[in-house]
C-alpha cells in the first residue's frame, strides 16, 4: 500500500473521530474522496472495531457481504445482516409472491417453514437488545424508523446515495391493468377509493392505446388516491385470488398511490410517466 493512500485512510478515521464527538445529532459527516481511497472500508473498520453501535446500509446485499469479509474474515456473520423477508423464505410459492410486490406477511403464520424461519429468527435477535446491524437502502424507511434500541444507536452508515432506489422505474403493460381492476372488484374497500383507482386505471389504459401515450394529469389529480388501508386490503385480496387461481402479476397499487401523492404541475411527468408501447411509473 502506497503512503498517499495510506496517508487519506488516516484522515478519514481523523474525520470519523472527531465526527463521534460532537454533540449535536443534526450533524452529518460527507465523505467524498475519490473512489478507490477506502472510504467504506475504513469507516467500517473503524466502527466494527469500536465500542459504538451503528447501523451500516449500502445498495446491494452482495456488497455489504464482501465488505464485511473483507474485515472480519470468516467471523463475517457476527453482525446481523438484516435480509427481506423475501430474501431469507424459503417457502417457494411465498417467494414467487414476494417477486411480484406482494407482502407475504399474512401469510407466514400459517408456513409450515414457520419454526425455522431466519427472518424472524434475525428479527428475534434484533428484539432481544441493542446492538449493530447491516441492511440496505429501503431499510432507511421501514426497520430503521421502527428499530426499538434506535436511541441507542450512534451513528448510521450510509454507503454512496440511496436515491438509485428511491427513482425507480416501473412498467406497466396492458395485460396487468387488466388483472389489477380483477382484484380491485375483490377488495374489500371502500367504494370511493375503489372508484378513484378505476379512473386511473382507465386513464391510464387509454394512454397505452393512444397516438401521443399522454395522460390526462388533470383527472387524475381530481382523483387522488388517499386511503392508505386500501394497499393491505389489495394485497390480502391478492393472495385469496392467487389460492383459488394460482394467477399473480406485478403489484402496481403502492406504485399508483405513491405516484398519486406525488403528482404536482410540473410537466415533466409527460416525460416520465409516458413510454412507447408501455406505461412507466416513476
Amino acid at each position: 500500500m502506497n503512503y498517499s493512500l495510506i496517508f487519506q485512510r488516516e484522515k478519514i478515521r481523523d474525520y470519523i473521530e472527531d465526527y463521534m464527538k460532537e454533540d449535536d445529532p443534526n450533524i452529518i459527516l460527507q465523505l467524498g474522496m475519490l473512489p478507490g481511497v477506502g472510504k467504506t472500508f475504513t469507516t467500517l473498520k473503524y466502527f466494527l472495531n469500536s465500542n459504538y453501535h451503528f447501523i451500516y446500509l449500502s445498495s446491494m446485499h452482495k456488497i455489504i457481504e464482501d465488505n464485511l469479509k473483507k474485515i472480519m474474515g470468516e467471523g463475517y456473520d457476527d453482525i446481523i445482516h438484516l435480509r427481506g423477508r423475501g430474501k431469507l423464505c424459503i417457502n417457494k410459492d411465498y417467494r414467487k409472491l414476494e417477486k411480484y410486490g406482494v407482502n407475504i406477511s399474512p401469510l407466514c403464520n400459517d408456513c409450515p417453514y414457520k419454526s425455522s424461519c431466519e427472518y424472524y429468527r434475525i428479527l428475534f435477535d434484533l428484539e432481544e437488545e441493542l446492538q449493530s446491524w447491516v441492511g440496505v437502502y429501503e431499510h432507511l424507511i421501514t426497520q430503521v424508523p421502527r428499530y426499538r434500541y434506535l436511541d441507542g444507536i450512534d451513528t448510521l452508515i450510509v454507503d454512496e446515495s440511496p436515491l438509485c432506489r428511491i427513482n425507480q422505474t416501473r412498467i406497466i403493460r396492458e395485460n396487468i391493468i387488466d388483472y389489477t381492476n380483477q382484484i380491485v372488484d375483490k377488495t374489500n374497500g371502500k367504494e370511493t377509493t375503489k372508484t378513484k383507482l378505476k379512473v386511473w386505471l382507465k386513464e391510464l389504459s387509454r394512454a397505452l392505446r393512444s397516438d401521443d401515450l399522454k395522460v390526462d394529469f388533470e383527472l387524475l389529480k381530481q382523483n387522488k388516491l388517499k386511503d392508505k388501508k386500501f394497499e393491505g386490503q389489495y394485497n390480502k385480496a391478492v393472495i385469496e385470488h392467487w389460492k383459488e387461481e394460482k394467477e399473480v402479476m406485478y403489484n402496481i397499487i403502492p406504485d399508483l398511490f405513491f405516484l398519486s401523492q406525488n403528482l404536482g404541475d410540473d410537466d415533466k411527468y409527460n416525460e416520465t410517466l409516458i413510454a412507447p408501447r408501455k406505461t412507466r411509473v416513476n
